[in-house]
């Protein structure tokens, strides 16, 4: 009997729930695309009535039911540009922008209904700029923008996210998110920099962004790691000012050169140790010391440079 019992308890049951709700996708999949038809056919119908926008509003969600994103964002931006004057058009905006979150958290679209499709974070980024292009100045516009910048940088394209954040703060120096925009670009000018004896350019735009946050947001949270940010991109200069220097005292003996540059490195980072090292060559050249010259002038000596003459009258 105990072993009747247990074979018993130990069979898989179906669950009614889950034959339930097998039976009831079987019966709505039919009927989702019979109303999918009759709402193409009242776009047709009313092309120009207040029918059309409705229909493909409903044809929207639908689609976005069955996880066919780009089809769904089609719809909904079907209405954006030929109805600006339906009733729900900031709903079919939000939705839009709904359709760019879902793939950019990496959400796969259903093909033939069935099988998933590829991650399609590229129509992340294009479905924001649809939404930014379309409400420039709305509340869903600076959101669409970081989530652009954030793709981007996800891609490895640090002059498409540079571009999306200044429009933020061009256009939205107001909004929730510019002092977390303005963080993230000075970040993005740091992630271009190779090294010091590299263009020092995005360098210098690096140290602009995060002094341009210590400015305008002083009490900031954030304020202890901009500070810091600035630091190393201001130490960077002065290595690279520094290198330069060396390059025309050592190398090329031209002391007169070199000073100039040497007096960038100070500036640039009065308390980091490449500014240390300047003071300390423009006291060698004070001094009178020559250059420690290159490793060619080591081995052969040093190229006798002549002496100044006066012209020639």
């Amino acid at each position: 009997m105990e072993c009747q019992m247990e074979c018993r308890m130990e069979s898989p049951v179906e669950s009614p729930v889950e034959n339930s709700e097998e039976e009831l996708a079987r019966e709505i999949a039919p009927s989702r695309r019979e109303e999918l038809r009759r709402l193409r056919r009242e776009v047709r119908r009313h092309r120009d009535g207040p029918e059309a926008p409705a229909a493909l509003h409903r044809m929207g969600l639908i689609q976005l039911e069955q996880r066919r994103f780009q089809s769904a964002f089609r719809r909904f931006q079907c209405i954006l540009d030929r109805y600006p004057d339906y009733p729900r058009y900031r709903e079919v905006l939000e939705l839009e922008f709904s359709v760019a979150e879902r793939l950019m958290r990496g959400e796969r679209g259903r093909l033939l209904g069935k099988f998933p499709g590829p991650r399609d974070r590229a129509g992340a980024i294009e479905i924001f700029r649809r939404v930014v292009d379309q409400a420039p100045y709305d509340d869903l516009a600076p959101l669409a923008l970081v989530h652009i910048a954030q793709l981007a940088l996800r891609e490895g394209d640090p002059a498409t996210a540079a571009g999306a954040l200044e429009d933020i703060l061009d256009r939205h120096g107001h909004a929730a998110v510019a002092p977390d925009a303005l963080l993230l670009l000075a970040k993005v000018h740091r992630s271009r920099v190779r090294g010091p004896d590299h263009d020092p350019k995005a360098i210098r735009d690096a140290a602009n962004a995060y002094q341009e946050f210590l400015l305008l947001y002083p009490d900031s949270p954030r304020a202890g790691e901009a500070e810091r940010g600035l630091a190393r991109a201001k130490g960077l200069l002065a290595r690279g000012h520094l290198r330069v220097g060396n390059f025309y005292y050592d190398d090329r003996q031209r002391p007169e050169a070199a000073r100039p540059y040497y007096a960038l490195a100070i500036a640039a980072a009065p308390h980091s140790p490449a500014a240390e090292r300047a003071r300390e060559r423009l006291l060698d050249m004070a001094a009178g010391k020559p250059g420690k010259g290159s490793p060619l002038d080591r081995l052969i000596g040093r190229y006798p440079h002549p002496a100044p003459t006066a012209p020639r009258p």
